[in-house]
């Protein structure tokens, strides 16, 4: 058995171990190892066009996970507190939310928000006073909302199984 649980750790981390080797190799094919060098890791700091595209998704991923994790706490606190029919149906909704491939969720939310700001637009259009009514588009604010909404239903999964797990008498002492 422990013989299997190496062999399927070794396929598993192995090509990912290679990569990152691979990765500081100073020759210019990857078919060979020629020695230990960062200057390609150098070539790709000095592309302006890569470090922009570092500096937004750090941004991105560090807002949309403090927007998940601080909703899918709430979330969790809030549907530990409701009936077992009601955690039932939250319970499969957020199971689906996770079975659900991440692409064809990422494509349905662009969907329903190109959809959702060619309503609210004409609207906002139609009741704001000045000529100038705000306009919704898509920007960081949909990414980093389509991302917090993502990653929102594991933390509500992993915080809300870990509040099931706490004694009762420590919920009700700190309230």
């Amino acid at each position: 058995m422990r013989a299997f649980v190496i062999v399927v750790f070794a396929f598993l981390y192995l090509p990912i171990a290679l990569v990152v080797l691979f990765s500081f190799n100073a020759g210019h094919h990857a078919s060979e190892f020629t020695g230990f060098s960062v200057q390609w890791y150098g070539k790709a700091l000095a592309n302006p066009f890569l470090v922009e595209a570092l500096k937004n998704s750090l941004f991105i991923a560090t807002t949309s996970a403090l927007l998940a994790a601080l909703c899918g706490t709430a979330a969790a606190l809030g549907l530990a507190r409701v009936g077992i029919r009601t955690r039932a149906v939250f319970d499969a909704l957020l199971g689906a939310a996770i079975v659900v491939p991440g692409v064809v969720i990422g494509i349905s939310t662009l969907v329903a928000l190109v959809q959702l700001f060619t309503v609210v637009n004409p609207f906002l259009a139609s009741i704001w006073p000045d000529d100038q009514p705000p306009r919704l588009a898509l920007g960081y604010g949909s990414i980093i909302a389509a991302h917090g909404l993502f990653s929102m239903a594991l933390v509500t999964m992993i915080v809300g199984t870990r509040l099931g797990s706490l004694d009762r008498n420590l919920v009700e002492a700190a309230e």
